[in-house]
């Protein structure tokens, strides 16, 4: 019996620096004996003079130069687009046309790989909103893990088609309960679920692992972040911490798309930049506290932190700013609502000896158990049985 096949839509590629839900989702389809095709966001001429984009622009450039690539039961790839949805330009038009006029045209890509139709087709990415009408597919997931108004990509018109799109969904995947109260209001005809982010247990728990090379010039304690620094990033906060706690060190780890010339001027901070995945856990395991500086927004307040349930699985003390998203997990992190009290929360971090809680906290929040709730889902509504 052949593969069931899945269709994944990205605004990453299967092979980003940042690793989040729909990655992991991705590896257990594959796991379970799924073909994956994955398919990360528009490339466009646009997008690679743009400098904003060039973060992420060269890894879907070597993509769509090779055509994809396969691995583990994975297809990846990025598509070129002639008529870009951009945040100053979006029309019906381009809507419409953006997966029409590619180069080459990415019908031909899914038929060479056998994926002219799918058994399930997973939307992430609002630009490509269109893409269930090109394909044929028997199961409809759009899988919500922000509030993507908040995002400077999305235009007020890819909002209102994305917010359409979703009444043609069977199951709409929320994992913030902000996001589920909002959707669920929405009466569209599809189930709406509330499934939180989770964590790679295994890859995260591996106990003494040996320290990076850059540790041993960065004296200790160590508070580390990995992640996105982005606009949600508080830097202000981060450098106040840093200067009242001049004996700690603060390093912050992954890509970097806005501006963090202030950040790198104070002398115990320090910018690691993008590491492999595969590298992250010798770097949490061997720090002493994982911090999550958001700033508190409409953005934030739908924010279910991925990284909190990696630190804890590493056996790290979290601290982290308060919103509602954290206070409904009720996990075993501190929560500070001022600065002040984020630098008394990351000393008291040093006096914990007992890891036990935090790791019990995260192996109970594995991505396992997310990805058999949705395959309940999925074989409740068709024949998508899996090994």
């Amino acid at each position: 019996m052949p593969n069931k096949r899945i269709i994944m839509a990205s605004s990453l590629t299967y092979s980003a620096p940042t690793r989040i839900g729909i990655h992991h989702y991705a590896s257990l389809f594959a796991r379970n004996g799924w073909n994956v095709f994955f398919l990360s966001s528009q490339l466009s001429p646009l997008h690679i003079v743009r400098k904003g984009d060039r973060v992420y622009a060269k890894e879907k450039i070597r993509l769509w130069m090779k055509g994809g690539e396969w691995e583990n039961g994975i297809f990846s790839y990025s598509y070129m687009t002639v008529l870009p949805i951009l945040p100053f330009w979006s029309s019906e038009f381009f809507l419409r046309n953006t997966l029409r006029f590619t180069l080459p045209r990415l019908s031909s890509i899914l038929e060479r790989h056998n994926f002219t139709g799918s058994d399930v087709m997973w939307i992430e990415n609002p630009h490509l909103v269109k893409l269930p009408s090109k394909v044929k597919h028997n199961f409809l997931i759009y899988r919500i893990p922000d509030e993507i108004k908040e995002f400077k990509g999305c235009s007020s018109f890819i909002l209102e088609k994305h917010q359409n799109a979703l009444r043609s969904a069977n199951l709409v995947i929320t994992t913030a309960r902000r996001l589920y109260e909002k959707y669920n209001e929405m009466n569209l005809n599809g189930e709406v679920l509330y499934i939180s982010n989770g964590v790679d247990f295994p890859h995260f728990s591996r106990g003494d692992l040996p320290m990076p090379l850059e540790y041993k010039a960065v004296p200790a304690p160590i508070i580390v972040y990995a992640g996105i620094v982005a606009q949600w990033f508080d830097q202000d906060l981060v450098i106040r911490c840093a200067k009242r706690l001049k004996n700690v060190s603060f390093v912050i780890i992954g890509p970097a798309i806005v501006d963090t010339s202030r950040m790198a001027a104070v002398e115990n901070i320090y910018l690691l930049g993008v590491r492999k995945y595969d590298e992250l856990p010798s770097y949490l395991t061997n720090a002493n506290v994982g911090i999550i500086p958001f700033k508190i927004n409409e953005l934030v307040e739908s924010v279910n932190p991925l990284k909190l349930y990696e630190y804890m699985a590493a056996g790290l003390p979290v601290v982290c700013t308060d919103w509602d998203e954290m206070r409904e997990m009720a996990s075993p992190a501190m929560l500070a609502g001022d600065v002040d009290e984020f630098c008394d929360c990351v000393e008291k971090c040093f006096a914990v000896k007992n890891k036990k809680g935090l790791i019990s906290f995260a192996r109970s929040n594995a991505w396992e158990s997310r990805f058999q709730k949705i395959m309940r889902e999925i074989e409740s509504h068709c024949s998508c049985k899996h090994s």
